[in-house]
This record gives C-alpha cells, sequence and structure tokens, in this order.
C-alpha cells in the first residue's frame, strides 16, 4: 500500500479517531456502535498519549489505524493492554503487523529487566491473523447477542417450586450476591469480587434485576442496566443444583418482558465461546442472535 506516516496521537485528532474507532466495530458487529465518545475520553485522559498511543496516517492526511497500549504492574511482571483500530478498507494489507511491531518495540515506560505480558483485545479475522503468526496465543473470547422487539416478550412461568421476583433493594443485596459469586465459580477467568464493587456494576437499574427463589434460597439472578436506550445484561447466573431445570430461561424472559415494559426494544450481553455451562446456546434458544466476537490473545516478551 502507499506509504504512511506514524506518530502518537494527538488531542486534534479526536475526531478522526473516534470516526475510526466506530466505522472500525461497525464493520466487526453487523453496524453495532459500541463505542462512545466519553469512552474515548475516559481513555486518552487516563494515559500519555506521547507514550501509549500510535496513529498511522495515509499521504491525504487521513488517520487509517490507531493503537491505545498503556502499561500497569501486576505482581512482578508488566501487562499491556493493547487495542487496535484499523480503517476496514485498508485491513489486510500489513497494518496490523506494522502496529503489533511498534507497540512490541516502542514500551518507552516499562522498568529494564521486567517481564512484559502483551494482551491485546481483538474484534476482526485480520488482526487475529497477524497475532497468530507474531507467536500469541488465544486465551478466550465473547460473543455479543442481541434480542430485539417488536411487541410485548412472553412471560412464562418459572420451574415448579420456584418463584421469580424483582430484586428488593435493601433486602436482597447480599444473598444476590452470594448466589452470583458462587453461580460463576465455572469460569476459567472469574476472581472473587468485594461485595462493593459487585453492586456498583450489577445493581444500577434494580428493576430489571431478578432473582428465582427457591424458599429461602437464591437458586439464580439476572442482572440488566440501561445503558443508551438499551438493554444491557451484566450477568445471569445459576447456581449448580438448579442447572438444567430451566432456571435462566426463566429469568431472561422476565428480563426482555420487563425491558420491553421500560420502553426497551433491544437487550444485549455478552457471553463466553467457551463456556462450561454452554450459555450461550440456552441464549440462542431464546432467540439472541450473535452480532460480533471479541477476543482475548496473549504473549510473553523477553
Amino acid at each position: 500500500m502507499e506509504k504512511y506516516f506514524a506518530r502518537p496521537a494527538q488531542f486534534q485528532d479526536f475526531e478522526a479517531v473516534f470516526s475510526l474507532i466506530q466505522t472500525h466495530f461497525q464493520a466487526d458487529y453487523q453496524g453495532e456502535a459500541l463505542f462512545l465518545a466519553e469512552n474515548l475520553h475516559q481513555i486518552w485522559d487516563a494515559c500519555d498519549l506521547e507514550t501509549d498511543t500510535l496513529v498511522l496516517v495515509d499521504p491525504s492526511g487521513q488517520i487509517i489505524a490507531h493503537a491505545w497500549f498503556p502499561s500497569c504492574v501486576r505482581k512482578d511482571m508488566v501487562v499491556i493492554e493493547p487495542l487496535f483500530f484499523v480503517l476496514p478498507a485498508t485491513r489486510g494489507l500489513g497494518l496490523e503487523a506494522v502496529l503489533l511491531e511498534m507497540v512490541e518495540n516502542g514500551r518507552r515506560n516499562v522498568p529494564p529487566a521486567s517481564q512484559v505480558v502483551l494482551q491485546p483485545m481483538i474484534t476482526n479475522f485480520p488482526m487475529q491473523e497477524a497475532l497468530h503468526q507474531a507467536g500469541y496465543s488465544f486465551e478466550l473470547a465473547f460473543q455479543k447477542m442481541v434480542m430485539t422487539f417488536e411487541q410485548m416478550p412472553a412471560e412464562k412461568h418459572p420451574p415448579a417450586g420456584l418463584d421469580i421476583r424483582p430484586l428488593h433493594l435493601g433486602h436482597d443485596e447480599q444473598k444476590a450476591y452470594e448466589a452470583d459469586e458462587e453461580a460463576s465459580l465455572d469460569k476459567g477467568y472469574a476472581h472473587p469480587i468485594p461485595f462493593e464493587a459487585w453492586a456498583s456494576r450489577m445493581l444500577n437499574d434494580p428493576e430489571l434485576c431478578f432473582l428465582a427463589w427457591d424458599g429461602a434460597e437464591v437458586a439464580g439472578g439476572v442482572y440488566t442496566q440501561i445503558y443508551e436506550g438499551q438493554g444491557l445484561v451484566h450477568h445471569l447466573g445459576v447456581r449448580r443444583p438448579w442447572r438444567n431445570r430451566g432456571v435462566g430461561a426463566s429469568l431472561m424472559h422476565q428480563t426482555f418482558a420487563a425491558c420491553f415494559r421500560t420502553g426497551l426494544r433491544k437487550v444485549w450481553l455478552e457471553v463466553d465461546t467457551q463456556s462450561p455451562t454452554r450459555a450461550h446456546k440456552l441464549y440462542e434458544k431464546l432467540g439472541m442472535k450473535m452480532v460480533g466476537v471479541r477476543s482475548y490473545y496473549q504473549k510473553v516478551l523477553a
């Protein structure tokens, strides 16, 4: 391809970079917009643009690629979690490999003799190919799944002996938290989180959070938030003794109906493609459609 110029991003690039990121995600997620201007503001405000970013500019002055790669220290290693964005029309022409090489060789904030681990997140095949060729190993991936409604979804009765009710703030939080943490133990990537962090993420819109009760026991729960006019399901978790009994499906049906009554016409979530509970199969049976995948890779640098 034509020659390009590489340099750190500058604040005056904001609109061009944001447009590039929007185009990037819309190409990978069937037109879905995943990135807001405030997201980019937060990322750029939290990093040093001079050392933690790159843009590639073509001869006409258009920004055709962007990388963001701040570093942090975890235990005894330096971890870099880069994000790469390439204009769809220029994918597969070698820019992905160029960005990777620049990020690997341009680590200016890393202490000498530190072990460095790169953990990029990607959303398309050309970047995946570049990572494979550069010796990165696959770690995990998440499908984005979407449900849209034109009419009120059907509410289905819960399994016999169970009752599904909205989460009651001031009464149910602790039991919900303990049940959700237990249900998450089967995730290979899950780590225990404090109650405050869990509640801050899960309970933004408690009227869209539901618990399945078996007497005084919480069998499972689903936690949804209104995000940009859509229902974002943060987590659906069912404890082991109650799995394969239709609890998860009942919780999701309740969620769909509640979102519709609230005026939401789209609900989405992300699910581990290698879920040991095969959760993605449940969502497919419920009518949710996959629109894209984000994958995580890793490489340890000498």
